[in-house]
């Protein structure tokens, strides 16, 4: 990049942050609060005889700490929620207040109004777009990052879930982009277990690939033909009535599966978290496409039956890499698999200098400490391959983000990862995907 085009490109930036600045001011008053919130706890843990009163204010940090973020992300939308929604799935890196506060943004975010709403319905359905229900709430049931759902029912009596794109989604993605990566940058030498530039990035292109409603459509038509082969329910989609910004799906009445996990017996927990770690891994290791975003505000129970809600990021692989990942975590989960590992990376879409380098990868990961944590096995092979100096394809990364997320959702209600995950490859035939390697 020539000097020009980087003074251009900096003037630009600052001028979309500046467009933005009440949302980016939001974030400095957040900061300036945390720091305000730790001198107190260090004043308290310098002064402090009191081991009780010591964990106690610690406890208070975490929460205040945990609750003014997640505000932050709140009011902010858009990537920030993200951001959030992911390192809730990540008992494994954060403490138990931040996990549990940043989990009621898998459930509500901030509710945009009606008549802000409006304009996205009208350019899809016209000015008359009533026509098309017998009855709309115009009182959304639910906010996320992205999008607002509505419960309607159609002309035919037919409930349906209206999923509409939050207006200007654009240009806010465009100043967070900005903002978070450089944030990112500032903040990685204080959480050196995560890898922010790389998670900001992912979730970046992830966001923008879920602003594409019509792609969506076709992901939940794709799965809906599946649902007898994945052991999920899929609610079937009304293509007539959908746009880039607009979906409208089969209303499915039941409880999320977050609040489940939460409040239900330890039998039905392990049974659904079975049901959804055994589905997503037919769909990566029988099929190549699956859900590549597997948080539990995603999945609702109805009627003993689990389904999935949201489709805006799905995974694909192509035969060789769905066969090739099979081999790697088979390997990983110690069920004896004998591999060539150079031939396995390089199908799997890995790069290096020389094919002793997967050798070398491969020998460690058949050797290495069995850790009961697979989400801190799948980190610790990133960052070792990383540090070989081994490309690592974007289907990897998107792949061992869904792992990491199931393995966190898994420690949450102390089940036992790689005994689960073993049983779910036995169940769903690990003989069938051992003879496609």
């Amino acid at each position: 990049m020539s000097r020009f085009a980087k003074i251009n490109q900096f003037l630009s930036d600052a001028a979309s942050l500046y467009e933005g600045r009440e949302r980016y001011i939001r974030v400095l008053k957040a900061l300036r609060s945390l720091e305000s919130a730790y001198r107190q706890y260090t004043k308290i843990k310098n002064h402090s005889t009191d081991p009780q009163e010591k964990e106690e204010a610690k406890q208070a940090l975490r929460f205040d700490m945990a609750q003014t973020v997640a505000d932050v992300c709140r009011e902010n939308g858009a990537l920030w929620v993200k951001f959030a929604q992911y390192l809730s799935c990540r008992p494994d890196l954060l403490p138990t207040e931040f996990v549990e506060i940043f989990q009621t943004l898998q459930r509500s975010a901030k509710v945009i109004p009606w008549s802000e709403m409006l304009p996205t319905i009208e350019a899809t359905w016209g000015e008359h777009w009533e026509r098309y229900f017998k009855h709309f709430d115009v009182v959304p049931v639910a906010t996320a990052s992205i999008a607002q759902v509505y419960k309607a029912t159609l002309i035919s009596g037919e409930e349906v879930a209206v999923k509409v794109q939050l207006p200007g989604l654009e240009l806010l993605l465009q100043q967070d982009r900005i903002a978070l990566v450089n944030l990112a940058k500032m903040f990685r030498s204080f959480f050196k277990e995560l890898d922010l530039v790389q998670i900001t990035d992912e979730l970046i292109e992830m966001t923008n690939g879920e602003l594409d409603f019509e792609r969506e459509q076709s992901n939940i038509e794709y799965f809906h033909v599946l649902a007898p082969h994945i052991q999920i329910g899929i609610p079937k989609v009304f293509p007539e009535l959908g746009s880039s910004k607009i979906i409208v799906a089969q209303w499915i009445e039941g409880q999320p599966l977050s609040k489940v996990l939460k409040e239900a017996s330890y039998e039905k927990r392990h049974h659904y978290l079975k049901t959804l770690v055994t589905s997503i891994f037919r769909q990566i290791f029988l099929f190549g496409t699956y859900h590549a975003d597997p948080h539990p505000g995603n999945f609702i129970v109805s009627e003993n039956v689990l389904y999935a809600l949201d489709f805006g990021l799905v995974g694909r692989l192509t035969d060789a890499q769905r066969k090739a990942y099979a081999a790697l975590f088979m390997n990983l989960l110690r069920m004896g698999l004998q591999s060539n590992w150079a031939e396995i990376f390089q199908n799997a879409g890995f790069a290096a200098e020389s094919p002793e380098i997967f050798n070398k990868i491969g020998d460690y990961i058949a050797t290495a400490g069995r850790q009961d944590s697979i989400e801190e096995e799948m980190s610790q092979l990133l960052k070792d391959l990383r540090q070989a100096g081994i490309k690592i394809p974007n289907e990897f990364i998107v792949l061992s983000r869904v792992i990491i997320v199931l393995g966190g959702l898994l420690k949450q209600i102390q089940v036992s990862p790689r005994e689960l995950l073993t049983e779910c490859l036995f169940s769903m035939g690990a003989a069938e995907v051992k003879t496609t390697v």
